[in-house]
């Protein structure tokens, strides 16, 4: 017996994206295995007659799209522009929009973003910009434009490291292998000029 997990659609709130989705799946799983409804043989999955496999993807039958959606992807640049601000706990990044263009496919869900810290999944948005807020700031954030049901198809990655600044000196001290300023000659013509 196999257990298929999964939402009938695909959209924004109907994705397993997140560690949350993975954990909930693996607590229902070693509940069934723990009351003997499945063994724990670790066997390959059979996929049920309802579901089609295209490429690396699971479909359910009827909802596929017409090809295999990574084959034959056209290259999609990196989203430009990625910049981060760090303000009172905030962090807010921004970027420029990309599109998937020849490799567009409203079957694979919303076209968005998924943003990280480091390597940790922060979200997925369909805009160009996330804020959220941290207090561990100073890190590298990347940014890779894909479907949000599917992310065969998705951009070169955009990454942003935000440094702390450097602190100012309070008090600076003037530098003493700088001499001041010598004095000004006087103007002959004034009358002031005391050389004979």
């Amino acid at each position: 017996m196999s257990m298929w997990y999964g939402y009938d659609k695909i959209s924004s709130e109907h994705y397993m994206h997140n560690v949350a989705s993975s954990i909930d799946k693996d607590k229902l799983f070693r509940a069934l295995v723990a009351e003997g409804v499945f063994e724990a043989n670790r066997e390959a999955f059979s996929a049920p007659g309802s579901v089609v496999k295209i490429g690396n993807e699971y479909y359910r039958k009827g909802f596929e799209p017409s090809k295999d959606p990574a084959a034959g992807q056209s290259p999609i640049a990196a989203p430009p522009g990625l910049k981060a601000t760090y303000n009172n706990g905030t962090v807010s990044l921004s970027w420029g929009a990309v599109s998937p263009g020849d490799n567009a496919d409203e079957t694979l869900g919303a076209w968005g973003y998924s943003v990280y810290q480091g390597s940790t999944l922060l979200g997925w948005t369909d805009r160009t910009s996330y804020s959220f807020s941290t207090s561990n700031p100073y890190t590298t954030y990347r940014v890779i434009a894909h479907y949000n049901g599917y992310d065969g198809i998705k951009s070169a990655e955009a990454s942003y490291t935000l440094n702390k600044p450097k602190e100012k000196d309070p008090d600076p001290k003037p530098d003493p292998t700088i001499s001041p300023d010598p004095p000004t000659p006087t103007d002959p013509d004034s009358g002031n000029n005391t050389t004979p």
